[in-house]
């Protein structure tokens, strides 16, 4: 690999690097917790937050992103020609005013991530980023169970006016379709569509706020067969905390992963979490497991995974290795 000269200069979306690990993970080859110290990562400078930077700053830091990108993955360009890559760097450039925020070049630099197609990359953010999303953002007042259909299927309303019952689906947010949404969010991810709907999902809240789409939320929803529309308020961060804890106090509790036999004498494991230190109690737990699914005779096997969020790929090879 040649030596790049060092960086003579650091602006908003340079520092927006630092948060793209299975790039520069196979620059440094170093672990996950020494990522605070990250190869051209700076401090930012005071006033940060409120600082914006040229669009030609951000088209230099743009052929940056491609430069490291290109020494660092074997196949970069598998899903997109490194000519339809510049492209779309300079279509980009063009689209944004003369200069720009930390959400705005979040966005742009995603674009560019989504369109490498890699399911371990994934949403640009920044330090400032989250932490105006965290203490400044009235939040979205819905917790999500899918988006599907051109909709947001609702899990819970935590709206003040509660006009929504589980599994009602929201088809418009402050006026824009949410199928124009999913579809203008998906594309900062990679991967295969369920995982895409699965990132959107979870990061509906945060993509909402930095694309200017705040509370009060004007809203377009179905419940059962009926179309109804109505405005409600977000909720706060100090609102949030006493939210998640009522939350949180009224979720089942699910064991990491267990056994037991269905009708029929099938065996069903569910498999809850890959936390990396429960490794051991894993194999632990798969080794007794298969014995007793073996000492049964049991007529198949049911492998759970709905709630496991990933984590530590050592524990999805353990089992692999005993169903393979």
């Amino acid at each position: 690999m040649k030596k790049r000269p060092a960086l003579k200069r650091l602006s908003l979306s340079a520092i927006l690097f630092r948060l793209i690990p299975a790039i520069l993970s196979l620059v440094l080859m170093m672990p996950v917790q020494a990522q605070k110290n990250i190869l051209y990562y700076k401090d930012a400078p005071a006033a940060f937050a409120g600082s914006k930077i040229s669009r030609q700053q951000l088209a230099s830091d743009m052929q940056f992103w491609q430069t490291v990108m290109e020494e660092s993955h074997v196949n970069p360009y598998h899903a997109i020609s490194r000519g339809d890559m510049l492209k779309l760097q300079q279509d980009l450039v063009n689209s944004l005013p003369d200069s720009v925020t930390h959400f705005q070049a979040s966005f742009a630099l995603s674009t560019l991530i989504g369109a490498l197609n890699e399911g371990h990359l994934g949403f640009a953010s920044d330090r400032t980023s989250d932490s105006l999303f965290a203490n400044d953002c009235i939040r979205f007042p819905y917790l999500l169970f899918d988006i599907e259909d051109g909709g947001l299927t609702v899990q819970r309303d935590l709206s003040s006016i509660n006009k929504l019952p589980a599994f009602s689906r929201i088809i418009e947010v402050n006026g824009h379709p949410v199928q124009q949404l999913y579809t203008k969010y998906a594309a900062f991810y990679g991967g295969l569509e369920p995982w895409k709907k699965l990132m959107v999902k979870n990061g509906f809240r945060k993509l909402l706020y930095m694309d200017g789409i705040t509370s009060p939320f004007n809203i377009k929803a179905v419940v059962k067969t009926d179309t109804i529309q109505f405005t409600a308020e977000g909720y706060s961060r100090k609102q949030a905390d006493s939210i998640t804890r009522v939350i949180v106090a009224e979720m089942p509790v699910f064991k990491p992963f267990s056994l037991r036999f269905l009708d029929n004498n099938i065996a069903y494991i569910e498999f809850n979490t890959m936390n990396g230190s429960l490794r051991d109690s894993f194999s632990l737990f798969l080794r007794n497991a298969f014995t007793e699914i073996q000492n049964r005779n049991a007529a198949g096997l049911v492998i759970d995974i709905r709630r496991n969020g990933g984590g530590d790929s050592g524990l999805g090879d353990s089992l692999i290795s005993y169903i393979s």
